[in-house]
């Protein structure tokens, strides 16, 4: 289970570079678990 809430700098909705994106892309083919609050 990985914690992950926001990353510098990409936390407005008009700012979305896409890395968060990325992450998740990156757990779910690891198959793993993301919580955040």
């Amino acid at each position: 289970m990985v914690y992950l809430n926001f990353l510098p700098n990409e936390w407005l909705l008009g700012d979305d570079k896409g890395s968060m994106r990325g992450l998740f892309a990156l757990d779910k083919s690891r198959k793993m678990g993301i919580g955040g609050a």
